[in-house]
């Protein structure tokens, strides 16, 4: 920060804010603060978070977030992993084998989400979902679940690491190579589809290339293929290169790659080394390292990049991730940055629909049941999760295009998640995981949630704690008389709440005692939760 202090005449204003921006948040987070870093970088706090992290500095909240043990393989009601299964195995009948195979994906997305919803998973979870949003793949088009969980292992294996090794990974994956079609790429008869969106979608962004450059990247590319794509045979999957298929001939690039040419080969490594040559030379472009710190930046701060975020935020990022296009250190520096902390960015997000749905069951102490002991209840609430975002327009591993959900790509359409129908969808939920519901495997405990609370026995410390702990954004004193008076006391005194709480506390064990709290506490976070500000985040 020293750059702050010299001299105007020698230093332009402008570097001081770049500084200023992209420096690293050095005061202890405020509870506020808190909420916010964990609304935006995992799916939303638990009240033990907030507890344990208000007071600690930004860089030792991220490097607690940050760490994520490896996760269990998903299995099947058989306890079979997904490495062990063939092709609609044990079936043999094609329909029987369809029908088998769409209900293992479900069981595979029902896995993932339920890791989303582990506190200690939300970071390295949000991320993932964030790079099944960059490079995506459809299950319902890809068509072999075996495929989906391969590419969800690529994601995992690299959502931290190189993003250049990513790129080349994701390239030669077998649910990629279908998906966009890179298997049916071939000498003489090369398919354009995945090289198109390479540049487009995954490395470039629009206009920064020329359609003889897509041709020419198809061409680098050819020769993938898939390995037992719906066999009954084996459950051995993947890719390989067939060199009779690839384009031996040399590849030159126009001006905005300074026309590189990729040399022509002729040898069993030749698809590992063009394929890497190609990569290197798309991350060479400048406009590449912003075309990922720009999405980071929707996915984490908000939508609208202004000509000043990207001249001071933006730029100096991208700078920082050109040198090695590690992503680990990129996202660190981002999300304790100065900028992250501004006010403005806060409350600046309208939740996605996962924001939505795991952040209110992480809030009411919602947890997910062991997968093997406590099955019934697991795929009970892993499937109304599933089905609750798919409703909310957030079909995982199914986006409706290539370009993946459209708040994300589309900077003019961010508020979309909201209309008349999915506003009502929501507070119907809120409602259902505040009461909770047996069949959906909905099993709350908001009387937990309030002991988490400073002074839970003041009616209005109640409210208050329990608007910080839901929303982004201060409540005015008219909100929250109307909650405490109207919502939870329904015209009572206030000082029969403190009467209300005394006597549960003094009688833990009496279930009377305990629902006068319980119903009380469930009216008010049903009614904050359908309030237009838990919305944002």
């Amino acid at each position: 920060m020293s750059a702050i202090f010299l001299n105007k005449e020698s230093l332009p204003r402008i570097a001081s804010i770049f500084m200023a921006w992209t420096s690293t948040y050095s005061s202890p987070l405020t509870y506020g603060q808190a909420a916010h870093l964990l609304r935006r970088a995992s799916f939303g706090p638990t009240p033990e978070q907030l507890k344990a992290f208000s007071g600690k500095s930004a860089s030792d909240v991220l490097t607690v977030l940050m760490k994520a043990t490896p996760a269990e393989h998903p299995t099947d009601q058989a306890g079979k992993t997904f490495h062990d299964l063939s092709f609609g195995a044990p079936e043999t009948e094609a329909v029987k084998q369809n029908t088998l195979d769409e209900q293992r994906a479900v069981l595979v997305k029902q896995w993932w989400l339920g890791l989303m919803l582990d506190p200690a998973r939300g970071f390295f979870e949000k991320l993932s979902l964030f790079w099944q949003n960059h490079f995506v793949i459809a299950t319902t088009d890809v068509n072999d679940v075996r495929y989906v969980y391969t590419y969800l292992t690529t994601i995992r294996q690299n959502a931290l690491g190189s993003f250049r090794n990513f790129v080349v990974e994701v390239t030669k994956d077998p649910a990629m190579l279908r998906y966009l079609n890179g298997n049916e790429n071939l000498v003489g008869r090369p398919n354009e589809n995945y090289a198109r969106e390479l540049m487009e979608l995954f490395a470039l962004g629009r206009d920064n290339y020329t359609e003889n450059d897509i041709k020419e990247a198809a061409r680098a590319l050819t020769g993938w293929q898939v390995l037992n794509y719906r066999s009954t045979r084996t459950a051995e999957i993947g890719s390989q290169f067939n060199l009779q298929r690839h384009d031996k001939e040399g590849k030159i690039f126009s001006d905005n790659f300074q026309k590189f040419e990729i040399k022509g080969r002729d040898n069993g490594t030749a698809g590992d080394d063009e394929l890497q040559e190609l990569v290197d030379m798309l991350l060479r472009h400048p406009e590449s390292a912003r075309f990922i710190v720009r999405k980071f930046y929707r996915w984490y701060f908000t939508a609208e990049i202004s000509e000043e975020v990207e001249k001071n935020f933006i730029e100096p990022m991208a700078i920082e991730f050109r040198k090695t296009f590690e992503i680990a250190p990129l996202l660190k520096k981002m999300l304790t940055s100065d900028h992250f902390f501004d006010p403005a960015i806060q409350a600046a997000q309208i939740r996605s629909p996962l924001d939505f749905v795991m952040g209110t069951l992480l809030l009411v102490g919602n947890e997910v049941p062991n997968a093997t002991s406590d099955r019934r209840i697991y795929d009970l609430l892993t499937n109304t999760i599933f089905r609750r975002a798919r409703v909310l327009e957030m079909d995982v591993l199914d986006q409706p295009t290539v370009f993946g959900w459209r708040p994300y790509y589309d900077a003019g359409y961010y508020k979309i998640w909201i209309n008349g129908t999915t506003l009502g969808l929501r507070g119907e939920f809120a409602e259902q995981a505040v009461k909770g519901a047996n069949a959906q495997g909905l099993r709350p405990d908001v009387v937990r949630l309030v002991n988490t609370l400073s002074v839970p026995g003041d009616a209005l410390e109640l409210v208050k704690g329990l608007w910080a702990l839901l929303m982004a954004v201060p409540p005015s004193q008219e909100q929250l008389d109307n909650v405490i008076d109207e919502v939870l006391l329904e015209g009572i005194p206030r000082y029969e709440w403190t009467e209300i709480w005394n006597t549960y506390r003094a009688n833990q064990n009496d279930n009377t005692a305990i629902n006068n709290v319980r119903f009380r506490v469930e009216s008010v976070l049903a009614y904050l939760m359908r309030m237009a500000e838990y919305q944002i985040g």
